[in-house]
């Protein structure tokens, strides 16, 4: 319990993982209106992104607790944040690569962030020590998890301007601080140990 709650750097990144999820996920709506705009695409092809992201979620729902149960927390959420540093990195890329590669970008991080919510909320629990301790700190990321929900839709906003005229480059300083928090994230959690509390085979 007293290392458990010595682990604030965890405990923050946690925290914000909670918040990346919401931004991320919400990110899509945005992004369909840059991406029809730059490849002239219809609405519809515009929200295949979306639609591709959350799809992610029956792709991975379910291979995600295989994972936790035979690498436990720790090791599924650092695979969670390097397969959303790759889905960033590849919506980035579409910018130069088309529509497709932009889809496929699209799917990674709708993979990344099934991963992720499977994770966070027992993970973030067991940072806290479990209990009331690790209940509050679960409420304190859905707190942030709304706020960046919000936030992304002003951000992207203020990045757009002129939304008949916006590219993905528009879009790159949003990425590139999902990025960046994906990137300190996977840092701080490979360098905290974390007592598990679960059953091996």
């Amino acid at each position: 319990m007293s290392n458990q709650q010595k682990q604030w750097g965890a405990i923050i990144v946690m925290i914000a993982l909670f918040a990346m999820i919401a931004f991320v996920t919400n990110l899509c709506s945005p992004m369909g209106v840059i991406v029809k705009n730059q490849f002239g695409t219809t609405n519809f092809m515009a929200m295949i992104g979306n639609y591709g992201n959350f799809g992610a979620y029956l792709l991975m729902g379910f291979p995600s607790g295989m994972m936790i149960q035979k690498w436990g927390y720790k090791r599924t959420a650092l695979i969670g944040l390097l397969v959303g540093i790759t889905g960033i990195v590849v919506q980035w890329l579409s910018g130069w690569g088309g529509m497709a590669v932009y889809l496929v970008g699209a799917l990674i991080s709708g993979c990344c962030m099934c991963i992720l919510n499977t994770v966070v909320n027992p993970m973030l629990n067991i940072l806290g020590g479990g209990g009331n301790k690790g209940n509050q700190l679960i409420q304190t990321g859905g707190v942030f998890n709304s706020t960046a929900a919000v936030a992304v839709y002003i951000i992207m906003g203020a990045l757009i301007g002129d939304a008949a005229k916006a590219k993905i480059s528009d879009a790159t300083p949003a990425l590139m601080i999902a990025l960046a928090i994906f990137v300190i994230a996977f840092i701080v959690i490979f360098f905290t140990k974390i007592e598990e509390r679960r059953k091996t085979a």
